[in-house]
């Protein structure tokens, strides 16, 4: 094997790899595109929010709060039961009020900014919009109108 040959062998892998990488994260966009997935999403969310108020420190360097899938698929997801839609609306708002939060006690670099929040106030409503939003998937996951679409081989 010359010189040429390996840089085409490990072009030919980083581009494998590439593509691999490039398929697991349009993947996990083509699964938000359904009804069902895009519930789904919101349920990640309030997932991940929970687990920051179990391990919610109150040092500056704290992670915001998750709201990518809410902001994505609200206007999206109206086929909710309304009281559940309007429930999750206001607990995003107030989500947003913590990020806000975070934010002003990250640009200060001051734990005394944190030492205000009180993220105790989130664990109830979160907790009862995953068991509302949990509910909801399993009651709903094999009614077609909110299941993925089967595509052909390619699609």
């Amino acid at each position: 094997m010359d010189l040429s040959e390996t840089w085409m062998t490990v072009l030919l892998v980083v581009l494998m790899v590439g593509l691999l990488v490039a398929n697991v994260f349009l993947g996990k966009r083509k699964a938000e595109k359904a009804p069902m997935g895009k519930v789904v999403s919101v349920l990640s969310d309030i997932r991940h929010n929970q687990k920051i108020v179990q391990t919610f420190n109150f040092h500056w360097q704290t992670k915001r709060f998750k709201t990518g899938g809410w902001r994505r698929n609200s206007t999206k997801i109206t086929f909710l039961p309304e009281d559940l839609w309007i429930s999750l609306d206001k607990i995003f708002d107030l989500i947003d009020d913590y990020n806000q939060r975070i934010d002003i006690a990250k640009k200060s670099r001051s734990d005394s900014y944190m030492a205000g929040i009180d993220v105790d106030r989130l664990k109830a409503p979160l907790d009862g919009a995953a068991e509302r939003l949990r509910e909801w998937v399993q009651v709903n996951m094999t009614n077609p109108e909110y299941a993925p679409k089967r595509r052909g081989l390619l699609g």
